[in-house]
């Protein structure tokens, strides 16, 4: 897997607006917020700041996703309790909703903690997101976030979790998907596609073959060739059946 320790190492919301606006097929892309990395922007200031991103980009793409948990960046879990999560989403709320919204959770919560994350932005959530990348801290260079495949188990395991209970929410599988297997198993916890691929697409080794240039297409290629097989052995049972 890989280690990110680099923070939010992309463009400003306000950047990222500008770029989006530009845009012409909305249905290409989903904006990701978390807090700005700066351990002084905590409580009332951590709300601000991702109301400020949230209204910034709320309005592209195919939905937005508010990252409650990212562990590359500093108090980046300071949503990821009842209390707080709640104090945010009525902080959103007051800013109106013009696509749907995805929670995104860490691979290290239980389902006592799902089930009461879920209970508090139930209403307002249109879908959740699992996993985010896990905290992992190296005695030389600090904290960060460890992606890749030893998060794909409990990926699954909060996938599966989700689904059982929010039903009839949308759930977006991520986290060791480097293959169409990968995200075959997603959808069969219940996730409803697959989300942001980090080391799957930057990192190639014989376990993961298809990074770089193309990786969603082979991915994709993969996974409906499996797809038809599971139809054709679906077939052969019926038939055997009908006998």
């Amino acid at each position: 897997g890989l280690w990110n320790r680099k923070g939010l190492n992309c463009i400003s919301s306000y950047e990222a607006s500008l770029i989006y606006g530009e845009v012409k097929d909305q249905t290409t892309f989903a904006p990701n917020i978390a807090k700005t990395h700066n351990p002084k922007i905590i409580g009332d200031k951590a709300i601000k700041d991702l109301v400020t991103s949230y209204n910034l980009l709320k309005k592209f793409g195919i939905y937005i996703c508010v990252n409650l948990s990212c562990p590359n960046t500093a108090g980046g879990k300071t949503f990821e309790n009842p209390e707080s999560l709640r104090d945010l989403i009525s902080a959103l709320k007051k800013e109106g909703k013009v696509r749907p919204v995805i929670f995104k959770f860490s691979p290290s919560l239980s389902r006592k903690e799902l089930e009461e994350l879920v209970k508090v932005s139930y209403d307002f959530a249109d879908g959740y997101e699992a996993v985010n990348t896990r905290p992992y801290e190296n005695g030389k260079y600090g904290k960060g976030g460890r992606s890749g495949p030893s998060l794909r188990h409990e990926a699954l395991g909060t996938v599966k979790a989700l689904r059982e209970i929010a039903p009839d929410k949308v759930i977006i599988g991520c986290g060791g998907i480097s293959t169409g297997k990968d995200l075959y198993n997603m959808n069969k916890e219940g996730a409803n596609g697959g989300g942001l691929v980090y080391t799957g697409f930057v990192y190639k080794h014989p376990a993961n073959p298809y990074a770089g240039p193309g990786f969603a297409h082979k991915v994709l290629e993969e996974y409906e060739k499996i797809i038809a097989l599971d139809e054709i052995a679906a077939g052969m049972r019926g038939a055997e059946n009908g006998r």
